[in-house]
């Protein structure tokens, strides 16, 4: 994809070899990465710290400027979209097979930066003698115009891992805190 001179977004979900996944891959190819502020600001500065010193760019998800600009000059983009910010616009598209609220923003991304989203999962190894960087084709047609329609697509994606390597998932994420209107609240 680089090579093409489109800038590439490696989609991930959240699992539990995340860090040492883009760890990993930054010792091939310079990475640039998306982060959320932690709210434990001794931890927030410990993480960033740590994230720069191996990362191209360590981007706030607010400043999407820097991210995209950075996506633009060819650094390939660690991208984790399986969050759910009730505050930003989402569409509730399905994700195991519930209704998940799913952040639109990543058409914009696609969309913005002209980037491919190629779906990227770091896997350990069973055996844990190590771990599997997969980076499979980019998501064709993507994105397609429809925020749902991409949103799905996203969220087949990120399944497709952790059905196959479900202790590798992060379950403990509340993904469905968001639901839809009327619908009951689905951790107690």
């Amino acid at each position: 994809m680089l090579d093409s001179g489109r800038g590439a977004i490696l989609l991930t979900g959240h699992f539990t070899s995340l860090e040492i996944g883009a760890r990993l891959l930054a010792l091939y190819v310079p990475v640039q990465v998306m982060y959320r502020t932690q709210r434990n600001e001794l931890f927030d500065s410990y993480l960033y710290s740590k994230r720069s010193s191996y990362f191209v760019n360590t981007v706030s998800r607010k400043n999407t400027r820097q991210l995209i600009k950075g996506i633009k000059s060819g650094i390939p983009t660690w991208y984790a979209p399986d969050q759910d910010f009730r505050r930003e616009r989402n569409v509730f598209a399905p994700f195991m097979g519930i209704a998940t609220a799913t952040i639109s923003a990543s058409s914009r991304l696609a969309q913005s930066s002209g980037a491919a989203m190629l779906p990227y999962y770091p896997e350990r190894k069973n055996d844990g003698t190590g771990y599997i960087l997969r980076i499979d084709p980019p998501l064709p047609d993507f994105p397609s115009g429809d925020d749902l329609e991409d949103a799905t697509r996203i969220n087949q994606s990120i399944e497709k891992y952790a059905r196959m390597q479900p202790e590798n998932y992060m379950w403990t994420h509340p993904r469905f805190k968001t639901r839809p209107p009327g619908e009951a609240p689905f951790y107690p």
